[in-house]
């Protein structure tokens, strides 16, 4: 299922390995472990009977994990539903 959002902010960078994200900490995820992190969430999400058209709501709080989920579902086909994350909440 073709995702034009995706193609366009994230396959135009396969093979890539330009920076993508710079991390608080100093550390740089590229363009490609960018995608391979986000490939590898979207096997699983297969793997456990997720189909194209599903839901994902997730209750995540912002940070690189957050956006390659994002971008698995996308890479699926699902849809994904981000829950407002609270660090005081419990």
């Amino acid at each position: 299922m073709a995702n034009p959002l995706y193609d366009g902010l994230f396959g135009i960078h396969a093979g890539q390995s330009t920076p993508f994200l710079h991390l608080l900490d100093g550390g740089v995820i590229s363009h490609q472990d960018f995608l391979t992190m986000g490939a590898q969430i979207a096997n699983v999400t297969t793997q456990i009977g997720l189909k194209p058209g599903d839901r994902v709501a997730m209750q995540v709080e912002k940070s690189p994990e957050a956006l390659a989920l994002y971008a698995a579902c996308a890479q699926a086909g699902l849809v994904f539903l981000p829950l407002k994350y609270c660090l005081y909440c419990g």
